[in-house]
């Protein structure tokens, strides 16, 4: 790798909201070029701050296996956001690529129509049943922890939504104690063909920051988190002072970073040393 890509996926790494705005400007081809040059997770940042459109057509020129492993790190709601803006051939050879589970989720969400609260919530949901006790919920949680966040949805034998569970509570059950007897009643909950103007309207969200997503027979599909009802990016994030991100070309990234870079280690404060001594230790 060049020495100029090598610093410009530095910078990119170490100030992905930053880069955004000389990525969306620059084509596609090339600012894909330069996230394939970083790891998946750092290009996975990136992508969450740029327009959907942008994003998915930056993941189709890169690598189908880069893009793939981009989407395996990207949270699901995100991930099935930058599928749906791709044609379907190109949907069907990632979604090939990815680990069954995943692609599973994903698949599950794409199926909702635009505009539902189907298409807009996060699929990786983690439904608990409410015949096991507390503690083995526990370990099901930690075994799929990036999953949940505060609460965990609870389901009968029929997988029907059942109630919920806040993670305190469950913490301080007794041993022994099943989860139909710790949760609350799930009264709140979204239809998964629900409408944007239906879904923000939902009292739910005077009380809760995410509401269970249920399909047709009551079945937990997914989460809708409060955020994904705003739009994912209304501007670009500020560049830092100094940095004219709009002046600049894709190919002086590298040049801007380094210059910082070589500006740190000047203006860094340094401690006097006699020569005529040599410094003993501390």
């Amino acid at each position: 790798m060049r020495a100029e890509r090598i610093l410009s996926a530095a910078l990119i790494e170490e100030h992905p909201e930053e880069a955004v705005a000389i990525l969306e400007a620059a084509p596609a081809r090339d600012a894909a070029r330069l996230l394939e040059d970083c790891s998946a997770a750092s290009a996975a940042a990136v992508l969450e701050w740029m327009e959907t459109p942008t994003a998915a057509a930056c993941l189709l020129c890169n690598s189908p296996e880069f893009a793939a492993r981009v989407l395996a790190v990207l949270p699901a709601d995100s991930a099935s956001r930058f599928l749906r803006a791709m044609p379907m051939v190109d949907q069907q050879r990632l979604l090939a690529l990815l680990d069954p589970q995943i692609s599973e989720v994903l698949q599950g969400s794409l199926r909702f129509p635009d505009g539902t609260a189907g298409s807009m919530m996060d699929p990786s949901v983690f439904p608990l049943p409410e015949e096991i006790d507390a503690r083995e919920a526990q370990r099901r949680i930690r075994s799929g922890s990036r999953h949940v966040r505060n609460y965990a949805y609870v389901t009968d034998r029929g997988q029907s939504l059942s109630g919920v569970v806040h993670l305190r509570d469950l913490l301080l059950a007794k041993p022994g104690q099943q989860l139909r007897e710790v949760m609350r009643p799930a009264v709140e909950r979204v239809t998964a063909a629900a409408t944007q103007a239906a879904i923000a309207g939902h009292p739910g969200w005077r009380r809760f920051r995410a509401l269970p997503v249920v399909d047709e027979s009551n079945r937990v599909v997914g989460v809708l988190r409060r955020e994904a009802l705003k739009p994912a990016r209304v501007a670009a994030a500020p560049s830092p002072a100094g940095w004219s991100f709009s002046a600049i070309g894709l190919a002086q990234l590298a040049w801007t970073m380094s210059a910082t870079l070589l500006d740190q280690l000047f203006s860094a404060p340094r401690s006097p040393v006699s020569r005529a001594e040599p410094q003993g230790e501390a």
